[in-house]
């Protein structure tokens, strides 16, 4: 009896020998198809699991421009995926909020249609009839924008790259919400740009609107104080940021810059989000502007004073080199070109003729003594 146990417990093992090694041979076999699968398992798992420990009580993204906010809401899939696939490119201007406040809600969708009506959570119950009036102007928009797309476009280039429209409720109104609606087709590769794109728009316009700038420019802190740093692409303004951050000073950022104008009216500089960003660290805080540059590389280091005039023609250029000056109304280029000149009245412009060295800053440093 107890040899038949045993010739049985061998049989079993063969059995589950032969089991094994088959199994081994076929995941051999589909070792890429499995090791693929794998990847997709746990990157859809990993995003679920970040998603959660940075984002733990499902809040809403608050992308912050500047002084300026925006809520991001997504109402479809593919639209928050998009959605995700900006927070990762932007996650260092990105806040979170439960509630709406008094910022911009960019909502975030897809084509063909805009069929979803559905609040997004925890909504002020006073503010959805503002949303269900602006879901039906969009929707209204967005068809006559079809028509106009279909008519003037060929059949073979029919795809959708964004639609926006901006709406916002009666001035009597208890909340003063702005919503803007972004239709994303979903095969635009490049969407978290689109995303970027609009509100860096709304936030330029609120700037000119507020007395303030968005320009192409490098901006550094020194101590309390900021320095602006203007050129075209190619004359130094990433070297320049590069440069003072050796010596341990504060980069706002080597692409684009906001100057806001206080109540007293003071200018103050801090940076803006790019695309483009280099790798390096920023700092966010916000400085008073002391002191406009123009670059020229050359041998040696020495500042030549600008008359105000040329200061602010050096400033609203960098405001026509930004990726959205194109979008700019009349009234926007009007606002922009008066801004600058009041700018170059209040603050000092010179030429800084400088060496691949940070040695340009005690050229600064005497002329603006702290």
């Amino acid at each position: 009896m107890g040899l038949i146990q045993q010739n049985n417990v061998a049989q079993l093992v063969q059995q589950t020998l032969r089991i094994v090694v088959s199994e081994l041979i076929i995941l051999i076999l589909l070792v890429p198809a499995v090791g693929l699968a794998l990847q997709v398992v746990l990157r859809v798992e990993l995003s679920r699991v970040m998603s959660q420990a940075v984002n733990p009580e499902a809040k809403f993204p608050v992308f912050c421009l500047g002084e300026d906010r925006y809520i991001l809401y997504a109402i479809t899939e593919s639209a928050e995926q998009h959605l995700q696939h900006f927070l990762g490119c932007f996650g260092a201007f990105v806040d979170w909020t439960d509630e709406f406040l008094s910022e911009t809600v960019v909502v975030i969708t897809s084509p063909p249609v805009l069929d979803t009506q559905t609040s997004p959570r925890r909504f002020p119950v006073d503010l959805q009839p503002a949303w269900e009036m602006f879901f039906r102007a969009s929707d209204l928009a967005y068809q006559q924008f079809i028509r106009a797309k279909k008519l003037n476009t060929p059949l073979t280039q029919s795809r959708i790259d964004s639609f926006t429209f901006e709406w916002s409720p009666d001035s009597d109104s208890h909340h003063q919400q702005r919503f803007v609606i972004l239709v994303i087709d979903d095969e635009f590769e490049a969407s978290y740009l689109k995303i970027f794109s609009q509100c860096f728009l709304l936030t330029v316009r609120s700037y000119l609107e507020r007395g303030g700038l968005c320009l192409h420019a490098s901006a550094v802190g020194r101590k309390d104080f900021g320095f602006l740093f203007l050129g075209d692409s190619g004359y130094g303004k990433t070297t320049v940021a590069r440069l003072s951050s050796i010596v341990g000073y504060e980069n706002l950022g080597d692409d684009l810059n906001f100057i806001s104008c206080g109540q007293s009216n003071e200018y103050r500089v801090m940076a803006a989000p790019s695309s483009s960003l280099a790798q390096m660290d920023y700092s966010t805080r916000q400085f008073n502007l002391k002191g406009i540059f123009t670059l020229v590389k050359g041998k040696q280091d020495f500042l030549k004073s600008l008359t105000p005039l040329s200061t602010a023609h050096a400033l609203f250029k960098g405001v026509t080199q930004m990726p959205t000056a194109k979008k700019l109304t009349n009234t926007d280029i009007d606002r922009a070109f008066k801004t600058c000149c009041a700018i170059a009245r209040q603050i000092p412009g010179y030429e800084l003729h400088f060496r691949k060295s940070p040695d340009f800053w005690n050229l600064i440093d005497e002329r603006f003594p702290n």
